[in-house]
């Protein structure tokens, strides 16, 4: 699926979740902690605006191609949460499938194989960078 088909898809699933559900940042880091008692320690500090905060940012990533690449700001925000602050890539696995199967929840039945396609082929962009970052880190590490 394109790119920028995805990315209307998940546009339109989340207009009608959030007309239908509300804030679903609640549920996600509900699910998110349910699976990742890692990501649940790691952010035993944070408060529902900062989860707000990241959740938003994660938006961001899945409705625009923009934030990817060297020097991007996913690259940026790599920089801090893996170095900085210890998370790991199974946390931002575990996240987006938290994130992807409380849109599901939401949709029921409205959620369609282009749903399911849409909302992967987002969550693998972001994961695929995610990959190429720590392939870069560990690279640079080895060879200092």
């Amino acid at each position: 699926m394109e790119s920028a088909v995805a990315i209307e898809v998940v546009l339109g699933d989340l207009a009608i979740i959030a007309e239908s559900q509300g804030d679903i940042v609640p549920l996600v880091y509900q699910r998110f902690f349910a699976v990742s008692e890692d990501g649940q320690a790691l952010m035993s500090h944070s408060d529902v605006h900062m989860q707000g905060r990241m959740f938003e940012q994660v938006l961001e990533l899945l409705f625009t191609d923009d934030h990817f690449g060297p020097g991007s700001y996913l690259e940026w925000e790599l920089e801090n949460h893996l170095n900085a602050y210890g998370a790991t890539s199974n946390m931002y696995q575990s996240f987006l499938d938290a994130v992807v199967a409380v849109a599901q929840s939401c949709l029921g039945d409205r959620w369609q194989t282009t749903n399911a396609e849409a909302w992967q082929q987002r969550v693998d962009r972001i994961l695929t960078e995610v990959s190429v970052y720590e392939a870069s880190n560990a690279g640079q590490s080895a060879s200092m």
